[in-house]
């Protein structure tokens, strides 16, 4: 029983987590945009080696 909930818990984390890096990187994506083709592929590569960061702590959480 306590597990299902935990397995629900992290589903519902990862759901929520997903949501969240697709706001944010169409934000970065947009004002990347707005500049050049080589700076965005430098934003584009810092925040995914960020949020790959942050998400291994989730998982831990």
């Amino acid at each position: 029983m306590v597990f299902f909930i935990l397995i629900g818990h992290l589903i519902n984390r990862c759901i929520l987590f997903i949501r969240y890096i697709i706001v944010v990187m169409m934000q970065y994506i947009l004002i990347a945009l707005k500049m050049y083709r080589y700076n965005f592929f430098i934003i584009f590569f810092f925040f995914l080696q960020k949020y790959l960061f942050y998400y291994k702590y989730i998982i831990y959480f």
